[in-house]
């Protein structure tokens, strides 16, 4: 299956804009972006499944009332 030729029928980039693009292929259990690195690109994912991991961090501070005795 072409790709290229799928995404130009659904319209959805202006015909200049093929030039940029490019197919990349990623096997199971490669990263596409690691935590604090920069996407710079736009992805479609074409075919298969996609795994999405995000880890969260909560940092709760709770003010502190000091006595003097």
């Amino acid at each position: 299956m072409n790709y290229l030729n799928e995404l130009k029928k659904l319209e959805i980039l202006h015909v200049d804009n093929y030039q940029y693009i490019e197919i990349k292929k990623l096997n199971k259990d490669e990263y596409l972006l690691h935590q604090g690195e920069k996407l710079n690109y736009i992805y479609i994912l074409l075919r298969g499944k996609m795994r999405m991991e995000i880890v969260c961090y909560a940092v709760l501070i709770v003010p502190t009332l000091l006595l003097g005795i």
